[in-house]
């Protein structure tokens, strides 16, 4: 995340935020105007931070992408059938369709926003792999509940995080991990249109030969940055196809098992480390493992012990 603008010059604030909500018109109240937009993106994921202390009212024409937000001060209403509806602070809420223009007010607000482009949700809903593919719609801009709103906080502070330690933004396994789980996020927290039930086709399609062929693009290719649609597409079968030939057998999540085969390979990679120029922290980042308590636990539990007692030092 970088700081792109910092002031109070209220020209200079105006044309900033008509600039990066794509020509949102402006009407500004109150005598203090500072402005503070901090900027960061992880491929299909842009993140904001927008911070200013006047009272705004906007419309804009449509963003083409799909916009969260979570305010953390002040307040924003967005317009709604003939109204507005507001939020306080420590909300979550879809800011508008990606193709329909939007009005807001805000007062003094902080608001942290997260852009996801519609390809990254159609990849990750599957709607793509159906008969008639259509763009993932919302239904509705609050999260279904309080829980889930709970988890698009966690899960927008994950990205956040990675963004801002540039290290790990730089790795490639990590950084695409967890764009493809913010996407994932948004479609359990936010009522969607997205199919999520398997249909006959699909449990038809869960077969062996599917399966192996899944299992063998996950080994070939483990150090890659693949999501489930690339396996899906390998095994010649839709995402929800894929997940039910690995319910079946071997019994675990796709992503468990590409978890799995990627701790085997960090495994490989600690026992010939050299430690005077490698850390665990490089490996378990290098193969997708962001947090390293969490890799510390895995490689006990398969292994037996802590990945730094597998590295050579003698």
């Amino acid at each position: 995340m970088r700081i792109e603008l910092d002031t109070d010059d209220l020209d200079v604030a105006c044309r900033a935020l008509t600039d990066a909500y794509e020509g949102l018109r402006l009407a500004v109240a109150g005598d203090c105007h500072r402005l503070r937009l901090v900027r960061g993106r992880l491929g299909p994921v842009e993140l904001r931070r927008t911070t200013f202390t006047m009272a705004v009212t906007g419309e804009g024409q449509p963003i083409c992408r799909l916009g969260f937000a979570r305010l953390r001060r002040g307040s924003v209403a967005h317009a709604e059938g003939g109204g507005f509806t507001g939020h306080e602070a420590g909300d979550v809420f879809l800011i508008a369709q990606p193709d329909e223009p939007y009005k807001v007010m805000a007062d003094a607000p902080d608001v942290e926003t997260v852009f996801i482009d519609q390809a990254l949700l159609a990849e990750v809903s599957d709607s793509r792999s159906s008969c008639k593919p259509e763009p993932v719609r919302f239904t509705g801009r609050l999260p279904v509940s309080r829980r889930a709103a709970g988890l698009w906080r966690n899960a927008h502070a994950h990205v956040r995080d990675i963004v801002v330690d540039q290290s790990a933004a730089d790795q490639p396994l990590l950084a695409g991990a967890a764009v493809r789980m913010l996407a994932a996020t948004a479609l359990s927290v936010f009522p969607n249109t997205g199919l999520r039930q398997p249909t006959v086709v699909d449990s038809r399609d869960a077969h062996s030969a599917a399966l192996a062929r899944a299992l063998l693009f996950v080994d070939d290719n483990a150090h890659r940055d693949i999501s489930e649609a690339d396996i899906a597409g390998a095994a010649r079968v839709s995402i929800r196809s894929l997940r039910l030939a690995f319910e079946r057998h071997p019994g675990v999540t796709v992503a468990d098992h590409l978890r799995r085969v990627r701790l085997a390979l960090a495994h490989r990679d600690l026992s010939a480390a050299d430690p005077t120029v490698t850390t665990v922290a490089a490996i378990a980042a290098r193969w997708g493992f962001a947090d390293e308590h969490k890799f510390d636990l895995l490689h006990r539990m398969a292994y037996g012990v802590a990945p730094d007692a597998v590295i050579p030092h003698d």
